[in-house]
């Protein structure tokens, strides 16, 4: 950019030639060219619209890059850069504002430019726009992460359900990697149930990108063979980036039933359950959790809690299945949180609890 720029101003100023200026810029130019070569070697005609196969060529000089760093704006940026700040990369747009900077060529830029000795390096990046796998998944088993846990360098579950769905899909489209996204999440300690938890799995450069729907069937199958009583998907299909805005409403939006065992320090009387399983569409306000402190923005979280029905299993032992509103904290609810849950099933029975087994058993449309 900044050579094309001197080599107009040579022809305007030392050759007389006022008006001149080219037809084409030397980036169009250049693409143009480059365009037609790659055609040619691929075998497939350039996307006169959006394409979900794209190829980018970076050129760099290192000599005309120097040359660069010798504009006066640049030059002043470079000098006054704070110390310990990352090195500022020079892209098209500073050179262009720079350009723009002034009005005469300064001393520093050599014009006519001197012809470089040493060639570019090309580096060519191909790239493919994702493929979108959407399902349900169910996790049958306990100790099984949503997504890869590994803190300090050490795996803290054996498993998770990204993995144990990527494992078997990313062959088959044989891409580069994946993203795993879905409509919530639940604790590694806690299974789902029902019917399944929505999820998209994002698969980056794939080579192939269809997937019809005896594919998909053979594709369920496998995943869920070779994941037997651990994790299971059913509704597999391809599907669009547009499907991310469902799957964030449906994480906002929907209910969910849950079925706990719960331990109470004090005995469990018939007549606590029944006062407890009258409440109905009990509001309740929830400090964020101690135990996603670290994670997560401390704040007061409004739920709703819609249906409570208990099982007494014994004197301190007891099955609680609730209907709560999304993104309910439920270990909290039960046990309080140190207060930090108000009002909860522990100021109801009026004795610590403990929760001790934990399924996500549908989530409910609205």
């Amino acid at each position: 950019m900044l050579r094309e720029y001197v080599l107009g101003h040579f022809v305007r100023t030392q050759l007389q030639y006022d008006t001149f200026k080219a037809p084409l810029n030397i980036k169009e130019a250049l693409k143009d060219h480059l365009s037609n070569l790659i055609s040619e070697a691929i075998g497939i005609p350039e996307a006169s619209s959006s394409s979900d196969f794209h190829i980018t060529v970076d050129i760099v000089h290192s000599d005309a890059a120097t040359e660069v760093t010798q504009l006066p704006s640049i030059m002043t940026n470079k000098k006054y850069r704070p110390r310990g700040k990352q090195k500022i990369e020079i892209g098209c747009g500073t050179v262009l504002r720079a350009l723009e900077a002034f009005q005469n060529l300064p001393d520093s830029i050599q014009c006519p430019p001197k012809r470089l000795m040493n060639g570019a390096v090309s580096v060519i990046q191909i790239e493919r726009d994702p493929v979108y796998i959407q399902g349900r998944y169910l996790k049958h088993k306990r100790g099984v992460s949503q997504t890869c846990w590994i803190l300090d360098g050490e795996r803290l579950a054996e498993r998770s359900v990204e993995e144990c769905i990527a494992n078997s899909v990313l062959p088959l489209f044989r891409g580069s990697g994946y993203k795993f996204h879905s409509a919530g999440r639940e604790d590694v300690d806690v299974r789902m149930l029902g019917n399944g938890r929505p999820f998209i799995l994002e698969i980056t450069n794939a080579e192939s990108t269809s997937l019809n729907n005896e594919q998909c069937i053979q594709l369920e199958k496998a995943i869920n063979k070779t994941n037997e009583g651990i994790v299971e998907v059913r509704d597999i299909q391809l599907t669009s980036k547009e499907h991310f805005a469902c799957l964030q409403n449906g994480a906002d939006s929907k209910r969910k039933t849950y079925c706990c065992v719960i331990w109470s320090k004090a005995e469990i009387t018939l007549e606590k359950v029944n006062s407890i399983t009258k409440l109905s569409d009990l509001k309740i306000d929830q400090k964020t959790p101690v135990r996603v402190l670290h994670r997560r923005t401390l704040m007061n979280r409004p739920k709703i809690i819609h249906q409570i029905n208990c099982e007494i299993i014994n004197k301190h032992y007891m099955i609680v299945r609730l209907t709560t509103s999304a993104g309910t904290y439920v270990k909290e609810f039960i046990h309080g949180d140190r207060g930090r849950t108000q009002p909860n099933l522990s100021s109801f029975l009026g004795s610590d609890t403990d929760i001790l087994q934990l399924d996500v058993e549908n989530l409910l449309e609205i």
